[in-house]
């Protein structure tokens, strides 16, 4: 998969309001990450093309790390979803980038809603099928065998920031939502204050992954652009991992944007690293956040909905 930073294409305007003009933010040796200038969006400033895309999440996304953390994040979102919505009403529940499977079957278990995933990576598909039995599709959301306006609540986790064209992603995703549903996303707060003091050491700055950097604003921004639905209910908490990584650079200085990423180090190693302190984050992590939720978009992770209106 090395090839795959020769594949990389210019993205020459924002995805957010189409604006060509931009500034460098962070300088990252291969895929630097620009702020537009009209709308303050920050973004990847090259991508992969659609069907490299599609093959690196399908042929390559998974792993251990991803598995540990996909469980314990569960925990986690699965309380996020009872604070932000009404539980007793979640009948029909569809998850976009749904992994493998872990907070579908705790939805399935504890709400006794059916719930359907769409994931790309086979890997995690598989696993969600037949180890979970989850009902999985391994396929983009557009191409899944799924009724329009079925769901209470269609759902992504961690996912818009990996997707060229966010706000085209979000009004596929409504197309699922009946009326009076829900449309719930979660995402990396790019611009919160503790991000922005740990500048170029944020560990998501991951810009052939993460290609979508949004804030507050343009979170809310992306969402109000799919029409027929209103902004709801928001959420956010910071993981205590982000402060004790900021106390731990107080001690050194910054890394340099230039040397904090390189693409080709980061194919070869990202789906084998380890998920550290396994143990310790599936005790922690929920109580965590279930003590420090907030009801705003202030926080390093952000929660947002929005409500479909009656026709």
């Amino acid at each position: 998969m090395s090839k795959l930073s020769f594949e990389l294409q210019n993205r020459g305007a924002c995805p957010l309001c189409h604006s060509t003009a931009r500034r460098v933010f962070l300088a990252f040796r291969d895929i630097p990450v620009v702020r537009c200038g009209a709308c303050d969006f920050l973004y990847s400033s090259a991508v992969l093309p659609e069907e490299s895309l599609k093959t690196f999440y399908s042929e390559r996304y998974g792993g251990s790390r991803h598995m540990q953390g996909q469980r314990v994040n569960a925990q986690i979102n699965f309380s996020a979803i009872c604070r932000l919505l009404q539980t007793d009403r979640i009948g029909h529940f569809l998850e976009v980038g749904s992994g493998y499977g872990f907070l579908l079957k705790l939805i399935r278990e504890r709400l006794g809603a059916t719930v359907a995933g769409v994931e790309l990576s086979k890997e995690e598909t598989r696993y969600a099928r037949e180890e979970l039995g989850v009902p999985t599709h391994c396929l983009s959301l557009g191409d899944a065998p799924l009724a329009q306006a079925s769901f209470d609540v269609v759902a992504c986790f961690e996912v818009i920031e990996h997707v060229p064209d966010p706000v085209s992603f979000l009004r596929e995703m409504a197309r699922f939502v009946r009326p009076g549903g829900a449309l719930l996303v979660m995402t990396d707060n790019f611009e919160c204050p503790l991000v922005r003091r740990l500048g170029a050491d944020f560990p998501k700055w991951i810009p052939h992954q993460h290609v979508s950097h949004f804030g507050n604003a343009t979170l809310r921004a992306s969402l109000a652009r799919v029409s027929g639905m209103r902004l709801e209910h928001e959420l956010s908490y910071t993981p205590w991992e982000l402060y004790a990584r900021w106390l731990t650079r107080l001690c050194k200085r910054e890394t340099p944007a230039d040397q904090a990423f390189d693409l080709k180090t980061e194919l070869a190693s990202e789906m084998t690293r380890s998920y550290k302190l396994f143990g310790l984050r599936r005790q922690v992590n929920q109580i965590w956040a279930d003590l420090t939720f907030r009801t705003n978009l202030n926080g390093a992770l952000m929660y947002l909905t929005a409500r479909r209106q009656p026709a």
